[in-house]
């Protein structure tokens, strides 16, 4: 098993479209007028895939997807 890690993106829409085609298809909208600090790991195993998302501690935003959320 690897773990993949993700550049560090410097615009919003970067961000949108690093975590979109890492985990799932979303809209990203900040809820704050903050520069973008994206953790992004994730781990494939088999047919699934891990991912842990982080925005940063003081980071707020809205995410919209079509995607079924638990």
């Amino acid at each position: 098993m690897r773990e993949d890690s993700t550049r560090h993106p410097s615009d919003w829409d970067e961000v949108e479209e690093v975590v979109s085609h890492a985990y799932f298809s979303h809209e990203l909208t900040p809820l704050e007028k903050v520069e973008p600090r994206l953790e992004l790991r994730t781990l494939p195993l088999g047919p699934i895939r891990l991912a842990r998302i982080g925005w940063g501690a003081e980071r707020r935003c809205a995410v919209r997807t079509r995607v079924p959320m638990p």
